[in-house]
């Protein structure tokens, strides 16, 4: 897969090694760091770059750090004015990406951040100003739980969970507003339901295509074929797409604020566009548990990725107590999501129901996750797989509870 890249760049004294980038025989640091660069944008100073302004912003602008340091984007705090704002700069360039769109239509609403200003190289977007938000990961509190559990020691699910899933209710219904071609809502019609078929073949194909075996995959995939059939005449909508616990910050106030809408990143660019229920944000969220459950087995066995992997298709003790908690934090996700989302959004009413119109989607996005640590993380491929072979949490709720 070929990656094409746009980074500003600025000569600067002292630049962080890890903000350099070598070009020309000079060492140029990436913009986004500079100061001046900031000032220059906000008043667009700077040729071809155009700049979109939503909210005022003052004219002192202090740099105060940096980050999310191992990101591709670069993150960089700054005091403009009397406004802490973060500055994210965009590298790839994609067809599409929908972030600035989502935060025009969102701002500072829901579980939104405020858009401060957007700016762009022609028609590519190169990066956003947004509210900065003190908050802590909820992932990381989701993870502990877990851990708690895989030892056999008490717990309690934390209850950032159940207001991540309310969020993501609450986000679904803005989005059932938005009134731009971008994102109105539609209905399936069996053009999105070809679009999704051929999404997830293309996936399988991929994997297949790396000497993985997916012989195990297909029944999953082909009763997940049937299943997205069952979609035709319902809501579609513009979904997060890449919608998890670490994709959201918690204030001290426990108000949830989604911080990335970028949307998956190694999803194929003719099905970035794609409308989707509302239930595969859903999907992706209870699929989070499945990398959580697993990584917290793996502690228990010192990290020993192998070892935890076997834990799992055998069925030992950490592995059957995780399995049950992430079946048990799955169903009050869903309860809290089915309690606070629009009706509209859901062809389903009960939790039961909900879950088992998820099943097709957490078969994808697991496929999907398959394919991107083939790129990237070659390590992780069997962790992939096998979460999903052995139905952590989703498949092994809906077995003992709704299919059994």
């Amino acid at each position: 897969m070929q990656h094409r890249y746009l980074v500003p760049l600025r000569e600067r004294e002292n630049c962080p090694e890890r903000w350099v980038v070598r070009a020309g025989g000079k060492a140029l640091c990436e913009a986004e760091i500079c100061g001046d660069f900031i000032e220059d944008v906000i008043k667009s100073r700077l040729e071809g770059i155009r700049t979109e302004v939503f909210h005022h912003l003052g004219d002192q602008v202090d740099f105060i750090s940096t980050l999310a340091e191992g990101a591709t984007n670069p993150h960089a705090v700054y005091r403009i004015g009397v406004d802490k704002v973060v500055v994210k700069g965009y590298r790839e360039v994609k067809s599409w990406n929908p972030e600035p769109l989502f935060l025009k239509h969102l701002s500072g609403r829901g579980p939104a951040p405020r858009i401060y200003a957007a700016y762009s190289y022609g028609e590519t977007p190169l990066g956003i100003f947004v509210e900065f938000v003190e908050g802590y990961d909820p992932g990381a509190s989701i993870y502990a739980a877990a851990l708690s559990r895989a030892k056999g020691e008490e717990y309690s699910v934390p209850s950032s969970a159940e207001a991540v899933a309310k969020a993501l209710g609450e986000f679904h219904s803005l989005m059932l507003d938005c009134k731009d071609p971008w994102c109105a809502p539609s209905s399936a019609g069996r053009e999105s339901i070809e679009s999704w078929i051929k999404r997830i073949r293309f996936y399988l194909g991929i994997i297949a295509a790396h000497g993985v075996s997916v012989a195990s995959l297909e029944k999953l995939v082909d009763r997940s074929l049937k299943e997205l059939k069952s979609f035709e005449g319902s809501t579609v909508l513009r979904t997060h797409q890449d919608f998890h616990f670490s994709q959201t910050l918690v204030t001290r106030e426990n108000r949830v604020v989604i911080v990335d809408f970028e949307g998956e990143p190694a999803r194929p660019e003719w099905a970035s566009k794609d409308l989707e229920p509302a239930v595969r944000d859903l999907a992706t969220l209870t699929r989070a548990l499945s990398y959580i459950a697993f990584l917290s087995i793996a502690e228990v066995f010192e990290g020993d990725t192998s070892k935890a992997l076997q834990a799992l298709k055998r069925g030992e003790a950490a592995a059957r107590r995780v399995s049950e908690w992430s079946a048990a934090v799955t169903e009050l996700l869903a309860k809290a999501y089915v309690a606070g989302a629009p009706r509209r959004a859901l062809p389903a009413y009960s939790t039961e129901e909900v879950l088992r119109l998820t099943l097709p989607w957490f078969v994808e996005r697991a496929l999907y996750e398959t394919m991107y640590e083939l790129e990237y993380r070659r390590e992780m491929v069997e962790v992939a797989i096998n979460t999903l072979e052995q139905g952590l949490p989703l498949l092994l709720l809906l077995a003992e509870h709704t299919l059994g």
